[in-house]
């Protein structure tokens, strides 16, 4: 079985390709049936990428502090990109059709290495800030990305999880809301399509 997987090497484009490439995304998602609940909001994405444009317009300036604003909205909007193309990644079931439809990129087709291990050393402890959490979860091998869950709990087969990916096995989650308990779990994603899920672990935040 072919495995098709979407492109998330967004660092790679110089500045002006990912305004384009951003509002490639926006158009053939915006109305998409194959994509009726993107997480982020396609709100969301729009909002960073017109942030990301005032600030790239404003660093033609050429000033020290105007690169580095252009730097940080950049940051910001790769961050929401990468978490839509998992989104994307989940949503579309390996059918390319479907993904392509969503303005992303697919890579290569890769020889299938099987579904991957269960994530079972997953920690979660108090993030820098108040209303966060660090999550780590050991490496779990022919893992590409992670991608990391959560939502308010209790959780339920219907709940609408949030999600975000990650290369990196360590990821801080922001703006939760102080006093409530939230769900976590944890799936790895590799060659294969199909996502194994940590068990659900929860914690209050503080």
């Amino acid at each position: 079985m072919t495995i098709q997987k979407v492109i998330t090497g967004f660092a790679r484009l110089r500045d002006e390709d990912l305004n384009t490439f951003t509002q490639n995304i926006l158009n053939k998602m915006t109305g998409n049936t194959n994509f009726v609940t993107p997480a982020p909001a396609l709100a969301d994405v729009e909002t960073s990428l017109k942030d990301y444009q005032a600030a790239l317009a404003h660093a033609k300036g050429g000033t020290k502090e105007a690169t580095s604003l252009k730097r940080e909205k950049r940051a910001a909007l790769e961050a929401l990109l990468r978490d839509l193309a998992a989104y994307v990644q989940v949503t579309g079931k390996n059918n390319s059709t479907v993904l392509l439809s969503s303005g992303f990129d697919l890579r290569k087709a890769s020889t299938p290495i099987g579904i991957l291990a269960k994530p079972v050393a997953v920690k979660i402890v108090p993030g820098p800030n108040p209303g966060s959490v660090r999550i780590s979860v050991e490496r779990i091998a022919g893992a590409d990305s992670y991608i990391f869950q959560y939502v308010e709990a209790p959780a339920l087969p219907t709940s609408l999880w949030h999600t975000k990916a990650a290369t990196a096995r360590t990821i801080t989650i922001d703006n939760l809301t102080i006093g409530k308990e939230y769900a976590f779990r944890i799936g790895a994603v590799g060659s294969d399509p199909t996502i194994v899920y940590s068990e659900v672990l929860t914690k209050f935040i503080a």
